[in-house]
């Protein structure tokens, strides 16, 4: 749960044959979306207890301060997986349009 499938969809990117993209799993990327929700979630639902508490959650320092922590860790770690696996595809596609305009504009 904590950044195991966001781990997954930027290996299996690293993974892939050099020169070739493989299709976009948007089952796996849905997934982590979902823990990523999951995630927020939770990290609301322990501010939220801490609040209730009467206790300053940016000071607190007890089993709720660092359950959000994890929580909200992990949703940074999950995003930003995301966000790599996003950008590594456009950056792909990017640039094989550029080498291949740049053959178009050799060739001519």
């Amino acid at each position: 749960m904590h950044g195991r499938k966001a781990y997954e969809l930027v290996k299996e990117f690293a993974d892939g044959e050099k020169g070739h993209l493989k299709i976009f799993n948007n089952e796996l990327f849905e997934r982590v979306i979902e823990e990523c929700n999951e995630h927020h979630n939770a990290l609301q639902s322990l501010i939220r207890k801490m609040q209730e508490e009467g206790l300053e959650v940016q000071t607190a320092r007890n089993a709720e301060h660092y359950g959000a922590l994890i929580h909200h860790l992990s949703l940074i770690r999950n995003k930003r997986c995301l966000m790599a696996y996003v950008i590594l595809r456009v950056g792909f596609l990017v640039m094989n349009l550029v080498d291949s305009t740049f053959l178009i504009l050799i060739s001519s």
